[in-house]
């Protein structure tokens, strides 16, 4: 991997930072996360590997504000994964805005299920993932 100049470290903490301040400040919204926003437009616009890197200082970060849990496991593996499916739609040559609007949709959806998924695992005895769901 190359090495980056100070001009790309500073747009990865401009990135990094950025990404804390959204998910922080509106933590008292329910429902509300823009962090799968951020990290798609900075991957179109700074490239796969400064948002990853930004992306991975992001959730040390969290690690730090939070402290350690389970969810952790969800962060690296999730928030890794938008950036890289985002690369991989860049590089087939998706452009249209819209397709990247339903994308941000879905993974926020995937990421419901895959942090309730994680907690269930780790934190409870049900054998059946679904059964947790019933009233």
């Amino acid at each position: 991997m190359k090495n980056f100049s100070g001009k790309s470290v500073a747009y990865i903490g401009v990135a990094a930072a950025s990404l804390t301040a959204v998910k922080y400040a509106l933590s008292w919204l329910a429902n509300v996360e823009l962090v799968t926003l951020f990290l798609v437009f900075y991957t179109l616009t700074l490239g796969k590997n400064k948002t990853l890197f930004a992306c991975n200082v992001f959730i040390v970060v969290e690690c730090v504000l939070y402290g350690v849990g389970a969810w952790v496991i969800s962060y690296f593996i999730h928030w890794n994964t938008v950036v890289l499916v985002t690369a991989f739609l860049t590089k087939l040559g998706v452009r249209h805005s819209l397709i990247y609007a339903l994308f941000c949709v879905l993974l926020t959806i995937l990421f419901g299920l895959q942090t309730t998924a994680f907690e269930i695992l780790i934190y409870s005895h049900k054998t059946e993932f679904f059964s947790a769901f019933s009233l």
